[in-house]
C-alpha cells in the first residue's frame, strides 16, 4: 500500500458495505437508514461523520508504517469527494420516493411494520425507504378507552366514526380523496385537545404546522409539507383569505413548486392532508370562495362545552389519552377504519358542497352571512338598531352567539350597505335601501315573544 492508498472510492464503498442511504437528485439531501426508518434530519453532519468514522476504521487496519506516512484523519477535500461519489452512486428522484412510500402498503411503527390490507407484522428492512415511522409501537391486542370515552363525548356518533376514517386515511401518504379538514365549535369542546392527540399519534417529525392564511400567502411554507402525512393547526384566526389556489392545489395532490431559504428550489407532489380547528364563529372567511373550494372540506361539529375548563386540565387529559397503550390501540381502531375507507374510496361524508358552502358561511362570519343573504334591496331605510336585532334573532336561530355591533356595522359595510341618517326628524341612523326578507321579520318577532318583549296574543 500506499501514503495514499485511502482513496475516496475505498471510502466510499466501505459506506455503502456498512450503512443504507440515498439521496435525493433534486435537493442532494441524504436520507440515513437508522432504526427502521430513513430520515434527512441533519443528514450532512451525520453522514460527514460515519466518512469520518469509515476513513478510521480503514486507517487502523493499515500497517503502522503506512499509518504513519497518512493523515490519522480525513480530509475535507477527501470526505466531500466522498460525498460526491456516494450522491451520484446513490441518488433517486423524489417521484421515485414517493411512490415506493404508498407502493409499500406498509405501516411504520418502532417495533416493526404492518401491511394494512392482512395485518402481517414483519421486520424492519431499508429495501422499502420508508420515510415515516409512527412514534410508538405496535400492539395488535392493544385498546383505547380513554380515547373512545373523549370522542364519545366530543362529538356524535356519526363524527365520532367520520374522525376515526379521517385517522386512519391520515396514517397512509395519500391524497386522492382530495379532502381537507375542519373540527369547529365554542371554546372547551375539546377541538385542541384532539388535534394535538392526532399530532402525538402521526408523530412530530411526520407533522407540519402551518395555518391556512400562511400556506397561501408565504411562499417558503409550502416546502414544510414535503415527506409529512399532515399539516395541523389548531384556532385558525378568521382572517380574510385573498386567494385559494394554494389550498385548491395542496388538497388536490398537485405537483407544486417549493423553496427553503438558501436551498435549492424543487418541486413534489403533496402527501399531507390539511386539518385546522375554529371557534365555531371564526372559519376563515374566502373572498373568492367556489364550488371547487367548498367541495374540498368535510366540516366536523364539536358541539359539547364540557372539556378543558382550563389549561391544567387540558394538559392532564392529553398525557391520559397520549400514554403508548392509547396510541397503540387508537392504531388498531384506526387500520380497520382505513381499510375501510379504501374499499369504499372515500369517507362516510356525503354533504354536498352547497351544504357545506352554507355551513362554512354560517361559522366563519356570521355578521357577513346575515348581510348577504338575509337582506332585500328597497326603497325605504332601515333603523340601525332594529337592523341589529334582526341580526341577533337570526343568530339565535342558527345557534351562533352574535358579534358585536361595532363588527356588525364593518360587515354591513364590507359587504356593500351604506349607512346614513334620516334627513327629518330625530335624525336617525339607518342602513340606506334594505330591509328584511319576510323570513327573518317572523323570525324578529319569534325571537321578540322569546325575550318576552311582546305577549304571545299579538
Amino acid at each position: 500500500m500506499t501514503a495514499k492508498s485511502i482513496t475516496h472510492t475505498m471510502l466510499a464503498n466501505k459506506m455503502m458495505g456498512k450503512h443504507e442511504f440515498f439521496s435525493l437528485q433534486d435537493s442532494r439531501e441524504f436520507y440515513i437508514y437508522e432504526n427502521g426508518v430513513y430520515s434527512n434530519e441533519g443528514s450532512e453532519l451525520r453522514i460527514e461523520k460515519m466518512v469520518r468514522d469509515c476513513y478510521h476504521e480503514l486507517f487502523m487496519c493499515m500497517p503502522a508504517e503506512i499509518r504513519a506516512k497518512i493523515p490519522i484523519d480525513a480530509k475535507s477535500n477527501h470526505i466531500a469527494e466522498t460525498l460526491r461519489l456516494l450522491r451520484s452512486e446513490h441518488a433517486i428522484s423524489r417521484e421515485e420516493l414517493d411512490k415506493a412510500q404508498l407502493k409499500s402498503g406498509l405501516l411504520n411503527f418502532k417495533n416493526c411494520m404492518v401491511k394494512i390490507s392482512t395485518g402481517e407484522i414483519l421486520s424492519h428492512s431499508g429495501s422499502y425507504r420508508l420515510i415515516r415511522q409512527f412514534p410508538f409501537n405496535y400492539d395488535p391486542n392493544a385498546k383505547c378507552p380513554a380515547i373512545e370515552k373523549f370522542l364519545s363525548e366530543a362529538v356524535n356518533s356519526e363524527d365520532k366514526s367520520l374522525l376515526l376514517e379521517i385517522i386512519g386515511y391520515l396514517m397512509i401518504p395519500d391524497t386522492s380523496i382530495q379532502k381537507a379538514i375542519m373540527v369547529y365549535g365554542p371554546p372547551g369542546t375539546g377541538k385542541s385537545i384532539f388535534l394535538n392527540v392526532l399530532g402525538e399519534f402521526i408523530g412530530k417529525k411526520n407533522c407540519s404546522y402551518k395555518s391556512l392564511q400562511q400556506l397561501e400567502e408565504d411562499k417558503y411554507a409550502t416546502s414544510g409539507l414535503y415527506g409529512k402525512l399532515v399539516n395541523i393547526f389548531a384556532d385558525l384566526s378568521d382572517g380574510l383569505m385573498n386567494h385559494d389556489s394554494t389550498f385548491k392545489s395542496i388538497v388536490g395532490g398537485d405537483r407544486m413548486p417549493a423553496e427553503r431559504k438558501y436551498e435549492h428550489p424543487f418541486e413534489f407532489e403533496n402527501t399531507a392532508r390539511l386539518i385546522f380547528s375554529a371557534n365555531h364563529e371564526n372559519l376563515p372567511r374566502i373572498k373568492t370562495g367556489d364550488k371547487a373550494f367548498y367541495r374540498r372540506w368535510i366540516l366536523v361539529s364539536f358541539p359539547h362545552v364540557h372539556i378543558g375548563k382550563d389549561k391544567g386540565e387540558d394538559i392532564r387529559l392529553i398525557s391520559k389519552l397520549t400514554t403508548p397503550e392509547e396510541l397503540a390501540g387508537l392504531a388498531n381502531i384506526a387500520i380497520d377504519a382505513l381499510r375501510k375507507v379504501i374499499k369504499q374510496r372515500g369517507f362516510a361524508y356525503d354533504k354536498t358542497p352547497e351544504e357545506i358552502e352554507k355551513e362554512y358561511n354560517i361559522h366563519s362570519s356570521s355578521a357577513h352571512t346575515f348581510a348577504g343573504t338575509q337582506l332585500q334591496n328597497a326603497d325605504t331605510d332601515c333603523n340601525k338598531t332594529i337592523m341589529y336585532e334582526f341580526y341577533c334573532a337570526w343568530a339565535q336561530k342558527q345557534g351562533i352567539t352574535p358579534v358585536a355591533n361595532t363588527s356588525f356595522s364593518k360587515a354591513m359595510k364590507h359587504m356593500g350597505h351604506e349607512d346614513g341618517r334620516q334627513s327629518t326628524g330625530d335624525r336617525t341612523y339607518v342602513w340606506k335601501a334594505v330591509s328584511a326578507t319576510e323570513e327573518l321579520e317572523e323570525t324578529h318577532a319569534e325571537y321578540l315573544i322569546n325575550k318576552n318583549k311582546l305577549p304571545s296574543g299579538e
